[in-house]
């Protein structure tokens, strides 16, 4: 419509159908802004439940070791009762098993840390510049458009 309105020799017409397309495009961009965060505000929103699960698993993980070494407190307890000579050897199995248990715990720890995800730093930037101000464009394009035409 900017160029008949160009060809009519009309070049106020013009100007208006540019800057209501300037205006529309605007829009646009900042729809397609909103539905980003929201799609990125989701992800967030998973990862959180998935760290969540993740954490209600390493609780119930800790909950069970615990309750394996009230069981060696006990276990110990009678061992002391029987005699000193087997009461080391046992100690020593519970031990182990102490720190094979320990490891494991660790192990998932780390993995849980691991798997947590830093924030998209190209995102942000991303966001950063597409809040700049375009209204200078509405006079280069009409300048491309005259040129275009051969109004000049």
């Amino acid at each position: 419509m900017a160029k008949k309105a160009l060809m009519s020799g009309n070049e106020e017409d013009a100007r208006v159908f540019l800057t209501k397309r300037q205006e529309l495009e605007n829009i646009g961009a900042g729809l397609q802004t909103a539905a980003a965060m929201a799609h990125e505000n989701a992800v967030k929103m998973r990862q959180m439940h998935d760290k969540l699960v993740k954490d209600i698993n390493n609780l119930n993980a800790r909950r069970q070791t615990i309750k394996a070494k009230a069981a060696v407190a006990r276990t110990q307890e009678r061992i002391n009762q029987t005699g000193a000579a087997s009461a080391e050897s046992a100690m020593n199995a519970f031990s182990r098993m102490e720190d094979k248990v320990n490891r494991q715990l660790d192990m998932a720890n780390a993995r849980a840390e691991l798997d947590s995800q830093p924030i998209d730093e190209a995102l942000a930037l991303e966001e950063k510049y597409r809040g700049m101000n375009v209204d200078s464009s509405v006079c280069d394009e009409m300048a491309a458009l005259k040129a275009q035409l051969g109004l000049n």
